[in-house]
């Protein structure tokens, strides 16, 4: 039993790495959409962009560069994304340590994973506050695109494993006494 709830949260924090790192190199983070109709043609024209990059797209042509103009929030985003990643990479050697070594604290792990979500989550609450992104339907004035908002889901998936790490202590075995 104790094997089969490490070998969950080894393969939790492997998905939730390489979620991370592509939600946090790609640049869906923030979208807008215009439909213009000019000269019977219609014209989709857009902007996308992820903290690192921005990009234009007119017409299915896409223009992209580096954001050189940010503010100090996306230069914090930055530097929690990055720290949360980093201590999810720690969390999944440990994990994984701790798959082929029973006598590893896996308490480790937990307390790895709890300080991984909350970098991730000041990372990407910084974002959702400071990115100017109305809460609205409408696209034209921007919405949040794809890899922002798998962030948040891959940081409840780091929620929930680490919530399996701190419970295999209790799920783990436990000396017996014996009545004499």
């Amino acid at each position: 039993m104790v094997f089969a709830v490490r070998l969950t949260v080894s393969i939790i924090t492997v998905v939730t790495l390489a979620m991370y790192l592509v939600c946090t190199t790609t640049d869906y983070w923030h979208a807008t959409e215009y439909h213009n109709t000019l000269h019977r043609q219609s014209v989709i024209q857009g902007t996308h962009s992820g903290i690192w990059n921005g990009c234009y797209v007119r017409d299915h042509k896409e223009l992209c560069g580096h954001i050189h103009r940010e503010g100090h929030w996306l230069r914090a985003v930055r530097a929690f994304m990055i720290l949360g990643i980093v201590a999810n990479f720690v969390a999944m050697l440990v994990a994984l340590m701790g798959l082929l070594r029973e006598d590893i604290c896996y308490h480790i792990v937990g307390y790895t994973l709890l300080v991984n979500a909350i970098f991730i989550m000041i990372g990407l609450s910084i974002y959702a506050g400071k990115s100017g992104i109305p809460f609205k339907r409408n696209i034209e004035e921007g919405y949040f695109a794809w890899s922002f908002i798998v962030s948040w889901i891959t940081w409840l998936l780091t929620i929930v494993a680490c919530v399996i790490a701190f419970l295999d202590d209790c799920i783990g075995e436990r000396p017996t006494f014996q009545h004499e």
